[in-house]
C-alpha cells in the first residue's frame, strides 16, 4: 500500500521532457494514465474526453474479441493469460466468471481503475497498429500486434528510445515504470524550417538542402536545352554564383575563364587560344571544381573533344615505349571572318555577365498559420536559430510565421501588415510576456533583433489598432471589417 500511494503521488503532476529526439510526457497518475499515455501519443493531447474514449475502446475490442469466431480457442487463452498477468493481487479472472467480457464490463469500462498490457493489446486491434510498451526497469521493448502476436527487443534505455521507431512500424509508443504508472513517448525530430526562391516560384518551399538540390537540378535542365543559347548560358552564370559560395575560389575561377575569353577576343584565330586542354594543373584547380565554369565555356562555343595522340618515349636503357594519349580538351571552332566582330561582343558581353552575376537568393519560409481562438496547437521545435513569433488579435485568432532569430523587430511589422486586407492602417504590436529589458509595452526600436527583444523565447505579440485607425474601422460596416489574409 506505501508503495501504492508514493507511486501515485510522484504522477499527480503533468510533465514534459524532450531528450534524444523523444518528448516524454509524464501523465496525470490517476488510475487512468495508460489511456491519458495513449491520447498524448496519438492526439498530442490529454483531455477528460480523450482518456475516457479510450478507455471504452479497450473494453468494447475485448468484448468483441471474445464474441467473435474467428478467435479460436487457443486465442482466448492467451488473451486471458495476459490479462491474468496484469490483475492486481487478490485478483483473479474467476471474480469475472472467467470471462473476458465480464472483465471488461465489469474492470476496465470503469474510470479510474488500473489497467495495462491486455488493454495495450486491445488497443492495437482497435487502432491496427504496433504497441510498443517500454520496461524502464530491464529496458526492454514489448510490441503487442494487432493479430495477437509479440516481439520483445532487449536493451534499448532511455537515449535510444528514437531507435524503436526504426525497429517497429508505426508505433504508439508507450514508458512503463515497472509497478503502476504509463507514460507516453513520442518522436521528437526538429522541424526543418523551409525556404522558397523567385527561380521555382513562392509556391515551392522546402528544407534547404532539398531546395539548393531542386535549384541545381532545374539550372542542369536548362542548361541541356541547347536551342536556347541564353538560356544555357544565364543557366550556368547562376550555377557558378549560387554553388561556389566561396569567394577565393570564385575569383580564381574568373580570373582563368577571363584570360581564355580575352585571349579569344584578341586573337580569334589563334588555334592555341581556341583549344583549352582539361588535364592542366590550373584548369584542373581554378575552373573544373567550379559547378558552372564548364558550362559556361560551353554556352560562348567551346565543346568536349578528346585529342587521341601516339607519344614515343626514349627510355635510358635505349628501348621506346609507345603511350596512346586519350586527353579531354575545350575546344573552338574558328570563327567565320565576318562573324568575329559580333561574335567577339557576344564573349565580351557574356564573359560581363559572369563577372556581375547574382546567386539564387533564398526566402524564409514565413508559413503563416491561423490559429482560432483558445486553440492550443502542439508544434515540433524548430531548427536552432529560428521561431516562431505568434500575433494575437482583438478577437482571440492567433496569426502564427517563422522567422530567424537575429531578424529585425521590422520584418514582424511587415509580416503583419503584408497579411492584413485594410492596408491604409497603423497598428501597435505589444509583447504579451514582458521581455527582458523592455517591459510590456509597445515595441518601436524596428531595428533591435527577435533575440534582443526576448521574443526568440515568449514570441507572443498583442496587436491592436491605432487609436485614430481604430476610429475609421468602427464606421465602416461588417463586410469591410479588416480581415487577415493567407496567401
Amino acid at each position: 500500500m506505501i508503495l501504492f500511494l508514493l507511486a501515485f503521488l510522484t504522477h499527480l503532476c503533468f510533465i514534459t521532457i524532450h531528450a534524444n529526439n523523444v518528448k516524454i510526457t509524464n501523465v496525470l497518475g490517476d488510475g487512468n494514465c495508460l489511456f491519458r499515455s495513449f491520447a498524448v501519443s496519438l492526439y498530442d493531447h490529454d483531455d477528460n474526453n480523450a482518456h475516457k474514449l479510450l478507455r471504452q475502446a479497450a473494453a468494447e475490442t475485448l468484448i468483441q474479441f471474445e464474441r467473435d469466431p474467428a478467435y479460436d480457442q487457443k486465442d482466448n487463452k492467451q488473451m486471458k493469460d495476459i490479462i491474468t498477468a496484469n490483475l492486481a493481487p487478490g485478483q483473479e479472472m474467476d471474480m469475472y466468471g472467467d470471462s473476458i467480457e465480464q472483465y471488461a464490463k465489469d474492470y476496465v469500462a470503469k474510470d479510474g481503475n488500473f489497467v495495462g498490457i491486455a488493454e495495450c493489446q486491445a488497443l492495437a486491434m482497435h487502432f491496427n497498429r504496433n504497441v510498443a510498451l517500454i520496461s524502464s526497469i530491464n529496458n526492454w521493448v514489448i510490441v503487442y500486434h494487432p493479430d495477437l502476436k509479440q516481439t520483445v527487443h532487449k536493451n534499448i534505455p532511455r537515449e535510444k528510445y528514437a531507435e524503436i521507431w526504426k525497429l517497429v512500424e508505426n508505433p504508439i509508443v508507450i514508458l512503463h515504470d515497472g509497478f503502476i504508472h504509463f507514460n507516453s513517448v513520442q518522436l521528437q525530430l526538429d522541424e526543418e524550417v523551409r525556404f522558397t526562391c523567385e527561380l521555382l516560384g513562392a509556391e515551392l518551399a522546402l528544407p534547404k538542402k532539398e531546395l539548393y538540390d531542386t535549384i541545381e537540378k532545374v539550372l542542369y535542365e536548362r542548361i541541356k536545352q541547347n536551342d536556347d543559347v541564353q538560356q544555357s548560358l544565364s543557366a550556368s552564370i547562376t550555377l557558378f554564383h549560387t554553388f561556389c559560395p566561396n569567394y577565393e575560389r570564385r575569383k580564381a575561377a574568373l580570373e582563368t575563364i577571363g584570360k581564355y575569353v580575352k585571349n579569344i577576343i584578341a586573337q580569334p584565330n589563334e588555334q592555341k587560344f581556341l583549344k583549352i586542354r582539361m588535364g592542366n594543373k590550373v584548369f584542373e584547380e581554378k575552373v573544373q571544381p567550379v559547378k558552372g565554369a564548364i558550362e559556361f565555356l560551353a554556352a560562348i562555343g567551346f565543346r568536349l573533344q578528346k585529342s587521341v595522340a601516339t607519344v614515343v618515349q626514349q627510355q635510358s636503357d635505349g628501348t621506346t615505349t609507345t603511350v596512346i594519349s586519350n586527353e579531354p580538351y575545350l575546344v573552338m571552332t574558328p570563327p567565320n571572318e565576318a562573324h568575329v566582330k559580333d561574335l567577339c561582343d557576344q564573349w565580351e558581353k557574356a564573359f560581363a555577365q559572369l563577372e556581375n552575376g547574382k546567386s539564387v537568393q533564398l526566402k524564409l519560409f514565413r508559413d503563416a498559420k491561423l490559429f482560432k481562438p483558445n486553440e492550443n496547437v502542439q508544434q515540433p521545435k524548430l531548427t536552432e536559430g529560428y521561431c516562431r513569433i505568434r500575433v494575437k488579435f482583438p478577437s482571440g485568432y492567433v496569426v502564427q510565421g517563422i522567422f530567424r532569430e537575429n531578424e529585425k523587430f521590422s520584418s514582424v511589422r511587415a509580416f503583419v501588415a503584408e497579411h492584413i486586407s485594410f492596408k491604409q492602417s497603423i497598428f501597435n504590436l505589444i509583447p504579451a510576456a514582458p521581455p527582458q529589458k523592455h517591459g510590456r509595452k509597445q515595441l518601436r526600436e524596428e531595428n533591435n533583433t527577435l533575440k534582443e527583444y526576448g521574443l526568440d523565447q515568449s514570441g507572443v505579440v498583442n496587436f491592436s489598432w491605432d487609436a485614430e485607425t481604430q476610429e475609421i474601422i468602427n464606421q465602416l460596416p461588417d463586410d469591410q471589417q479588416p480581415v487577415f489574409l493567407l496567401h
